[in-house]
């Protein structure tokens, strides 16, 4: 058996009840000549997943570099459950694979994030394309391949 390093960017909110969920993304493995970039789109993503959830951070951490927040600190708004997520769905550029992760404490109250009618995130939104930027920007599919962002919808 061969042993595979790979990234991992890893994230762990926390709900109003101080339940905590935790979710990954594959990324670049980090080395001295990227990890001042791979830190710039770790942030970035971190910022854009805070920017349409809820919950607080109890960590981020990338393979190299972990973030913990402690004492834990537990998300101030009521609507803020684990058990309210983002299904973000994304495809391999190269093996076309289609993967999902599930993002908990989804912020319902943005209005104008979901398209009309729907629990799809509108695409011409302004938060939605900063999210695609900074997702495509630092995730990897489970080949090790870019990914290109298909969807965000709010899981029923």
């Amino acid at each position: 058996m061969a042993i595979l390093n790979v990234g991992l960017f890893r994230m762990s909110l926390l709900d109003f009840d101080g339940q905590a969920r935790q979710f990954s993304f594959e990324s670049s493995v980090l080395t001295v000549g990227n990890i001042a970039a791979e830190t710039v789109t770790h942030d970035a993503l971190v910022a854009s997943i805070q920017a349409v959830t809820l919950g607080t951070i109890d960590f981020h951490e990338m393979v190299a570099d972990r973030h913990s927040i402690r004492p834990r600190v537990f998300a101030g708004v009521a609507a803020a459950q684990v058990s309210i997520e983002w299904v973000v769905t994304y495809i391999d550029d190269v093996t076309t694979e289609v993967q999902n992760v599930r993002i908990p404490t989804a912020d319902l109250t943005i209005d104008a994030l979901l398209a009309a009618g729907s629990h799809l995130w509108d695409p011409t939104f302004a938060t939605w394309v900063t999210f695609t930027t900074d997702f495509e920007a630092h995730v990897l599919s489970a080949a090790g391949n870019g990914v290109t962002l298909q969807q965000v919808a709010f899981l029923q």
